[in-house]
């Protein structure tokens, strides 16, 4: 089980017998680009990208909460291939990249409520002393 997808699709080009030209001319995605990956320059990468380069080497893949499994030889004779037209691969595409952001909104939104929550509680702090001198003085 791999934590993201391009960390899977490092594994089955590991794994794979294909050199980086075969995969560049099965794919369309240049050698420079597969260096880049291999070398750590690029942390993620598209949806449709990893199904590619996935699809050329000839695993299927799945993804669960728990993150991305490669399915390997052995296992392939269990699974059934569907074939997903460019219209609904489209779709598929624009709601994976959807998600990664709603994921990198909901972290800056859990950060500022985190900072949102820090600084009431600095005003309660202020009032508070502020309310306590105010009682002082009154009496």
């Amino acid at each position: 089980m791999f934590n993201n997808r391009l960390e899977a699709m490092l594994w089955a080009i590991g794994k794979s017998k294909m050199s980086d030209l075969d995969i560049e001319r099965i794919t369309g995605i240049s050698r420079s680009q597969i260096f880049r990956w291999k070398k750590g320059e690029i942390h993620s990468i598209h949806h449709r990208t990893f199904e590619r380069v996935i699809s050329a080497l000839q695993y299927r893949y799945e993804i669960t909460s728990e993150g991305v499994r490669i399915i390997t030889t052995y296992e392939k004779d269990n699974t059934m291939s569907i074939e997903i037209n460019p219209y609904c691969q489209k779709i598929i595409d624009s709601l994976m990249e959807q998600k990664d952001s709603l994921i990198n909104d909901n972290m800056n939104l859990k950060e500022q409520i985190a900072e949102q929550k820090k600084q009431i509680q600095e005003l309660q702090e202020r009032l508070n002393t502020q309310t306590k001198g105010q009682q002082k003085w009154q009496h």
